[in-house]
């Protein structure tokens, strides 16, 4: 397989020496997917240790070679130095990562997972959970486009001692009759009490297609226990956007708050529009940014109204934009895109207008921007997958297999050579480990990255901050199975 390598080689940093609901939404039925398993709005208290899980999903086929980007082949029957086999959990990684089972249900399946710090000082994770129909993992637009079915709800996890420890808190509550996407939590500045929870809002009677639905968001006053009835976002350009939204958002020094969402058309949809007139792409897409800044009081939908979103000519496609505020005004957000790399915007008036998209020299296939600030509030940080097969662009598992992380100190204008964290040794392609998030933690000088592993568990990876210089580069992987070979 030919990849593509056009990755900017530096030095790694020193530093690592909206409107209420108009109508009411459906009556609540009695097939709550998780009505089966628990009482709406109790956790079940079930301890899940992160040094001995009790359970995880079982690795049955261990690929017996991995192919890393850069050259390196490591057998997973005898890894070099400095490196391990992980049969329990799947991976390869460095000797000094942690990894233990966050999240696990036999014959269930887990998609998106997002943590954070919650104003209490715990731990919160929410991964989405669902029982996932043939072609599907519990997403919220299974392939039937069954708009009354529902097959997921948000399940939340909280560690009271920094991440050693786990208990399952239980689903989202009040509990909506209907499936949901994804945990996508903000604490705002204006309120430093209070948990936010954004995301994709499938009710039935606003869906649009397969995907689309409205952008809608909830709140927690009592650390993300219980939580508020949503709120759908209706930007004063758009009120009827939809669209859909997983991934991380920001808020700027002026409070700004900006969320990306992209829609989608699945060829056969009705309302595939102007779209389809545009060159091949199984799934247009349009990427936007929803912007507020009275607090979410009210929305302007970014670069314009539907459909004039961003998206790249040759693909009909951008997904899944992650904006990160950074000095005052300025705010860089990166994107996906088929076209081998993480596409950038930048804005230098708060969010308000944007520069044109353009590559980065991060190397990364047809998956999510994965994109942090870290705890110092000046270093960002990409987990990114390091590969590429041009030969299938588009909606490649196989390539989603390795995870990376390349750092900027300079507000992305230039990143470093990229530090191999793990990769997936399951013997299936579809075994992929992507949609990351991160909790980088100040008082303990831990960093945790929360993955989901083959759309079947949730895995919590932790290392020391200090140690991800230590983590190797393409070249040290190279040597490193040469040594052992």
């Amino acid at each position: 397989m030919k990849l593509k390598r056009r990755l900017l080689s530096l030095a790694i940093p020193a530093l690592f020496a909206a409107t209420a609901l108009a109508t009411a939404a459906p009556a609540a039925g009695p097939d709550f997917f998780y009505s089966k398993r628990y009482k709406p709005g109790e956790g079940t208290g079930e301890p899940v240790t992160a040094a001995d899980p009790a359970d995880h999903w079982p690795v049955k086929i261990v690929a017996p070679k991995v192919f890393l980007d850069g050259g390196a082949v490591i057998a997973t029957g005898k890894p070099p130095r400095g490196l391990k086999s992980d049969l329990r959990h799947g991976l390869l990684t460095s000797d000094f990562v942690n990894v233990s089972v966050l999240h696990y249900m036999p014959n269930f399946r887990a998609d998106c997972v997002r943590a954070i710090i919650t104003p209490q000082g715990d731990y919160l994770a929410g991964v989405i959970a669902g029982e996932g129909l043939t072609g599907g993992r519990g997403h919220y637009a299974p392939p039937d486009i069954n708009y009354n079915r529902k097959d997921n709800d948000i399940i939340f996890y909280r560690s009271r001692d920094r991440g050693k420890t786990w208990e399952k808190q239980g689903p989202l509550t009040p509990i909506v009759p209907y499936s949901l996407h994804a945990f996508i939590p903000l604490i705002s500045k204006k309120f430093p009490g209070r948990i936010y929870c954004f995301g994709t809002e499938p009710r039935p009677d606003l869906r649009e297609g397969r995907e689309n639905a409205p952008i809608a968001f909830r709140h927690s006053d009592d650390d993300g226990f219980t939580w508020s009835q949503p709120t759908v976002i209706r930007p004063v350009n758009d009120p009827d956007f939809k669209a859909m939204s997983a991934m991380q958002m920001t808020e700027t020094a002026a409070g700004t708050w900006l969320i990306g969402a992209h829609e989608a058309h699945w060829h056969g949809d009705n309302n595939i529009g102007n779209m389809a007139g545009k060159k091949f792409s199984r799934i247009p897409t349009r990427e936007y940014l929803l912007r507020s800044t009275d607090h979410g009081k009210t929305w302007t939908v970014l670069p314009g109204k539907r459909p004039g979103g961003w998206f790249l000519e040759e693909y009909n496609r951008m997904d899944e934009i992650v904006p990160v505020a950074l000095d005052g005004p300025e705010v860089l957000a990166l994107a996906r895109t088929p076209e081998g790399h993480l596409w950038q915007l930048r804005s230098r008036d708060d969010g308000l207008t944007w520069t044109k998209p353009a590559p980065t020299p991060i190397n990364h296939p047809d998956a999510p921007a994965m994109f942090f600030k870290l705890s110092d509030g000046k270093t960002l940080l990409v987990l990114h997958h390091n590969t590429y097969d041009p030969s299938s662009p588009q909606f490649g598992a196989g390539v989603r297999k390795q995870l990376w992380f390349t750092v900027s100190t300079d507000k992305g204008a230039t990143w470093s050579e990229p530090r191999f964290i793990a990769a997936s040794i399951h013997d299936d392609s579809r075994a992929q480990i992507s949609y990351a998030d991160i909790i980088d933690d100040p008082q303990t000088g831990d960093f945790h990255i929360f993955l989901p592993y083959a759309w079947r568990q949730t895995l919590h990876l932790v290392l020391p901050k200090s140690k991800l210089a230590a983590l190797p580069t393409a070249a040290d992987l190279r040597a490193q199975a040469a040594v052992a070979n």
